[in-house]
C-alpha cells in the first residue's frame, strides 16, 4: 500500500507541475515564448483577434509573411459618360487594389503554444516546426512533378506547333507553381533547393518550340481604319516580343511563312473633366492564321484594355501592346518567349 500510495502522490505532484506549467505559459509574454522557440527549428508568429480563431489566423500570416511573399498593388481610372435631362454627364472613378500574398497556405501545420486573454482581446503565439513542414512540403513537390511530368509528355504529343505551344502555355501556373514549392522548401529547411528533372524537360520543350515558331515568318493583313491604332504598330507591338513580323504583301522570303487575317478595330471616347485622362482608347482582335502549318486554319479574339493617356494615339498605343500580350498568350507565344523563362525569387528568413 506504500508503494501504490506513493505512486499516487508522484502522479499528483506531476498533474500538479503540468497545470502550474500551463498556466505560466498562458499568461506569459510572447517575448518570454519565444525563447522557447530557436529560429533554427521555428517560425513563430504572435496573433491578436476578437476571437481565438481569428487570432490563430493573423499568427499564421505572421508565420506565412517571414517565409516569403508579395505585395501587389493596381491602380485604375473608371470613366463614364452618359446623358439626363438633355445634359452630359461625365464622371471619373479612381480606385486601386491592394493584394498581399503569402506563400504558406496550410495552416494545419502551424501550432498555437499559447492563448491569453488581453483586455478585450485573445493574444495566441503560434509556430511552425521547419523540420516537420519541410518534410511534408518535399512529398508534395515530389507528387507535384510527377503529375506535371504526365501532362507535360501528354502536352508535347499534341498535334501542331501551335497547339503544343498553348497546351505548354496551359502548364505554365503549374511549372511556376512547383518552382514556388522548391523556394519555400529552401526557406523551411535553409538548404539550397533541389531541382526536379521534370523543369529541364520543361525547358527544353520551350526551346525547341520557340526554335521552331521563331523561324516562322508572320504576314499581317489586317484591316483597320481607325489612324489612331492602324496594323503597322501592332506589326511593331509583335516584333519587339520577338515574332518576325511583315506587312501584308511584303516580297517572300526563304523563311516559312503564315498569314495573319482579320480585323483591328479600336473605340476612341473623349472626356471633359478636370484631373482625369481626356483620352481613353480600348482595341479589339479578330483573325485567323491562314497558310499554316500543314495548311490548317486557326482563329481567335484578343483583347486590349481600355487605357487612358492625355492624347488619342498615345491612350491607342498603351492598349495595342496589352492587345500584343493577350494575342500572343492566345497563340502560346508568351508561355516560350525568352522573358517567360525567369525563375521567381523566394525571399526567407
Amino acid at each position: 500500500m506504500r508503494t501504490r500510495g506513493s505512486v499516487w502522490g508522484l502522479a499528483l505532484l506531476l498533474l500538479a507541475a503540468c497545470a502550474s506549467t500551463a498556466r505560466e505559459r498562458m499568461g506569459a509574454s510572447p517575448d518570454e515564448l519565444r525563447r522557447s522557440y530557436p529560429p533554427e527549428r521555428y517560425v513563430v508568429g504572435v496573433g491578436e483577434g476578437a476571437s481565438l480563431e481569428l487570432a490563430r489566423r493573423r499568427a499564421a500570416v505572421e508565420i506565412s509573411s517571414q517565409l516569403g511573399g508579395s505585395i501587389h498593388a493596381q491602380g485604375w481610372v473608371e470613366a463614364e459618360s452618359g446623358h439626363s435631362g438633355g445634359s452630359r454627364i461625365e464622371s471619373e472613378r479612381v480606385g486601386e487594389q491592394i493584394h498581399v500574398r503569402t506563400e504558406l497556405a496550410r495552416m494545419e501545420w502551424i501550432e498555437v503554444v499559447s492563448a491569453r486573454t488581453v483586455g478585450e482581446k485573445v493574444e495566441v503565439l503560434a509556430v511552425l516546426d521547419r523540420r516537420q513542414a519541410a518534410e511534408r512540403l518535399r512529398a508534395e513537390i515530389d507528387a507535384r512533378a510527377a503529375t506535371l511530368e504526365g501532362e507535360l509528355q501528354r502536352a508535347l504529343r499534341t498535334k501542331g506547333v501551335l497547339a503544343r505551344a498553348r497546351a505548354l502555355s496551359a502548364l505554365e501556373g503549374e511549372r511556376r507553381a512547383l518552382l514556388e514549392s522548391l523556394g519555400l522548401w529552401a526557406s523551411l529547411s535553409r538548404r539550397s533547393s533541389f531541382h526536379p528533372r521534370v523543369l529541364d524537360a520543361f525547358e527544353q520543350a520551350r526551346d525547341e518550340l520557340r526554335s521552331r515558331l521563331g523561324e516562322v515568318e508572320w504576314e499581317l493583313c489586317l484591316e483597320g481604319e481607325n489612324e489612331a491604332a492602324p496594323p503597322s504598330l501592332f506589326l511593331g507591338r509583335l516584333a519587339q516580343r520577338g515574332l518576325v513580323a511583315r506587312a501584308c504583301g511584303s516580297p517572300p522570303s526563304e523563311a516559312e511563312r503564315w498569314r495573319l487575317q482579320g480585323e483591328l478595330a479600336a473605340a476612341i471616347q473623349r472626356m471633359n473633366h478636370p484631373g482625369g485622362y481626356p483620352f481613353f482608347c480600348s482595341t479589339r482582335l479578330t483573325y485567323r492564321i491562314v497558310n499554316g502549318e500543314e495548311g490548317l486554319e486557326a482563329g481567335g479574339l484578343a483583347n486590349g484594355i481600355r487605357s487612358g493617356a492625355h492624347g488619342a494615339d498615345a491612350a491607342c498605343a498603351l492598349s495595342l501592346d496589352a492587345l500584343a500580350t493577350d494575342f500572343l498568350k492566345g497563340i502560346g507565344w508568351t508561355s516560350i518567349s525568352a522573358e517567360s523563362g525567369a525563375e521567381p525569387t523566394f525571399a526567407g528568413p
